[in-house]
């Protein structure tokens, strides 16, 4: 199992994969806080799991660009 750093650094180079890796590894705790603050609203709590994560990609991917 690759570290943190690692698979950020392949999503900085466009690894699809690591991408799935890290979303794997974190969706179920970013899910378990939504649904926290979300109490019954699935639907928005998916949204917001969702844009929570692409939010972080593409930041991973800006500041690959920036550095």
């Amino acid at each position: 199992m690759p570290a943190d750093q690692e698979l950020i650094r392949r999503v900085r180079e466009g690894d699809s994969g690591a991408v799935a890796e890290l979303y794997e590894r974190y969706a179920p705790v970013v899910w378990r806080y939504v649904c926290a603050r979300m109490r019954q609203d699935t639907h928005a709590g998916q949204d917001v799991l969702s844009e929570t994560f692409l939010a972080a990609i593409r930041g991973l991917k800006n500041e690959a660009t920036t550095e």
